[in-house]
């Protein structure tokens, strides 16, 4: 009696089980070499974050792939930890900038640059706040995908998902627009923070390990996409015996995302790889017990997500914490003493630093020493809770005071340039004659600025 032929699916099935064999090998072999080199915790851990995202691709691709009635399910799990790796790999720049502190104090020195496309007529400045918003909309994937995966399970239950109708009736679509919104955002400001960040991070080739992670997403989204215009019009996706024309879509999906992980943990175990964290002076376990008891705490520290849940709380709030570390000294003086070194204060306004330009009344300092101008939300002198200043210029990097048009001036160094405002051109006169008798800076003369601005 000869046995029945192999169908289709007998075979996609074997061949993404070898697949999905020696992709779970590779990664498994990669994560176990970064947990036996540990020599780097706060790196290493986003590295195996970021690896684990090959295993559990590729086994959720496979068990979706066997058992498609509930294929759905393993799908959105899948999802959920795609926009959760993102956020992570915006986390590894960070470590390997030295932490988010150093990465904030070297971003102020990053002059002004460019929004990337569409939006490149405008200019944003790299500093505590760019960082801020940049991990706000990055972090918003990992917030919004988990609550559309929460959507699409409902809309499931209630048959009113029907997965590949582009019909407005169903909640694919829209599901599909929200999700195409985040995403987008979330990648355009990774893309961003990488262009801030370029040659502070250039020693450790931030471009193929973003390359790496964006085609697992930028792959499995929009072949996703694909196949769902072509089931909307009959484009050889068809019903099989088994199989409806949605099972094949999704199985086809899967199968393709199986493939694709196989060459990819090459790719990462050459852009992510353990051998730069060899130490060859670190001490080793002496038995096989306490290495496997590394093994298992190293990974253990990976696993826990208290890290990201109070870093998520962080970036919820509207704004960053302010540390002005410079200051430190001088508002720790008596009030007599800090006011010996106060050169000129005053309520004026101040351009702000957000991605929205709004003036904002701030109290503003010109001191001495440090030889620097400091702004607060409050007077700090007349009152006597502790006010954090908002930030600090050091004036010794000063390359020039400009008077401007409607009672303005600006402030300029090499990195970036501060926007004032005063109530009338005697107070901005005021303001630009004590900062250049502060700073030795008389670039432009009022006298020279008020006929150009006359002639304009």
């Amino acid at each position: 009696m000869s046995a029945a032929p192999l169908e289709l699916h007998h075979i996609a099935w074997i061949v993404a089980g070898i697949a999905t064999f020696f992709s779970v090998l590779g990664s498994i072999w990669l994560i176990y070499k970064h947990l036996k080199h540990w020599t780097e915790p706060l790196i290493q851990r986003e590295i195996v974050r970021i690896i684990l995202m090959i295993p559990i691709y590729t086994i959720d691709s496979y068990l979706s792939l066997l058992f498609k009635e509930v294929g759905f399910y393993f799908t959105l799990f899948r999802d959920c930890y795609e926009a959760y790796v993102l956020y992570i790999f915006f986390r590894l720049l960070t470590e390997l900038a030295e932490g988010e502190q150093t990465l904030t104090d070297k971003l102020e020195e990053v002059p002004q640059m460019r929004y990337s496309l569409p939006l490149c007529c405008f200019h944003i400045k790299p500093g505590r706040i760019f960082f801020h918003r940049c991990k706000q909309f990055i972090l918003q994937f990992v917030v919004v995908k988990p609550l559309m995966a929460i959507a699409t399970f409902v809309l499931e239950l209630t048959n009113t998902y029907q997965e590949g109708s582009f019909s407005p009736q169903y909640g694919y679509l829209w599901i599909t627009i929200i999700y195409n919104i985040s995403i987008t955002l979330s990648l355009y400001f990774l893309v961003l923070f990488y262009e801030a960040t370029k040659d502070i991070l250039k020693d450790f080739k931030p471009i193929s390990k973003f390359l790496c992670i964006k085609a697992v997403i930028f792959f499995s989204f929009w072949q996703g996409v694909v196949i769902a215009v072509m089931v909307h019009f009959d484009i050889l996706i068809h019903d099989t015996q088994d199989w409806t024309q949605a099972d094949v879509a999704a199985g086809l999906q899967n199968f393709i995302i199986i493939c694709e992980m196989l060459p990819l943990i090459f790719a990462f175990s050459r852009t992510f790889g353990y051998q730069s964290f060899r130490d060859p002076n670190a001490k080793k376990p002496t038995s096989a017990v306490e290495m496997t008891g590394n093994l298992i705490n190293n990974f253990k520290e990976v696993a826990n997500v208290q890290d990201v849940l109070k870093d998520t709380k962080k970036a919820l709030k509207k704004e960053p914490k302010r540390d002005v570390a410079i200051l430190t000294n001088f508002m720790n003086l008596p009030r007599e003493e800090q006011l010996r070194h106060v050169v000129k204060q005053d309520w004026i306004s101040k351009q702000g630093e957000d991605l929205v330009k709004n003036w904002k009344k701030r109290y503003v300092v010109v001191l001495n020493k440090p030889k620097g101008v400091t702004y607060f939300k409050k007077n700090p002198f007349t009152t006597d809770e502790v006010v954090s200043a908002r930030g600090f210029i050091d004036l010794e990097k000063v390359t020039g005071i400009r008077p401007k048009r409607d009672n303005l001036f600006n402030i300029e160094t090499k990195a970036r340039n501060w926007h004032f405002g005063c109530e009338n051109t005697f107070e901005r006169d005021g303001w630009v004659r004590v900062l250049e008798s502060v700073t030795g800076h008389t670039n432009v003369s009022l006298e020279d600025e008020a006929t150009n601005l006359t002639m304009e």
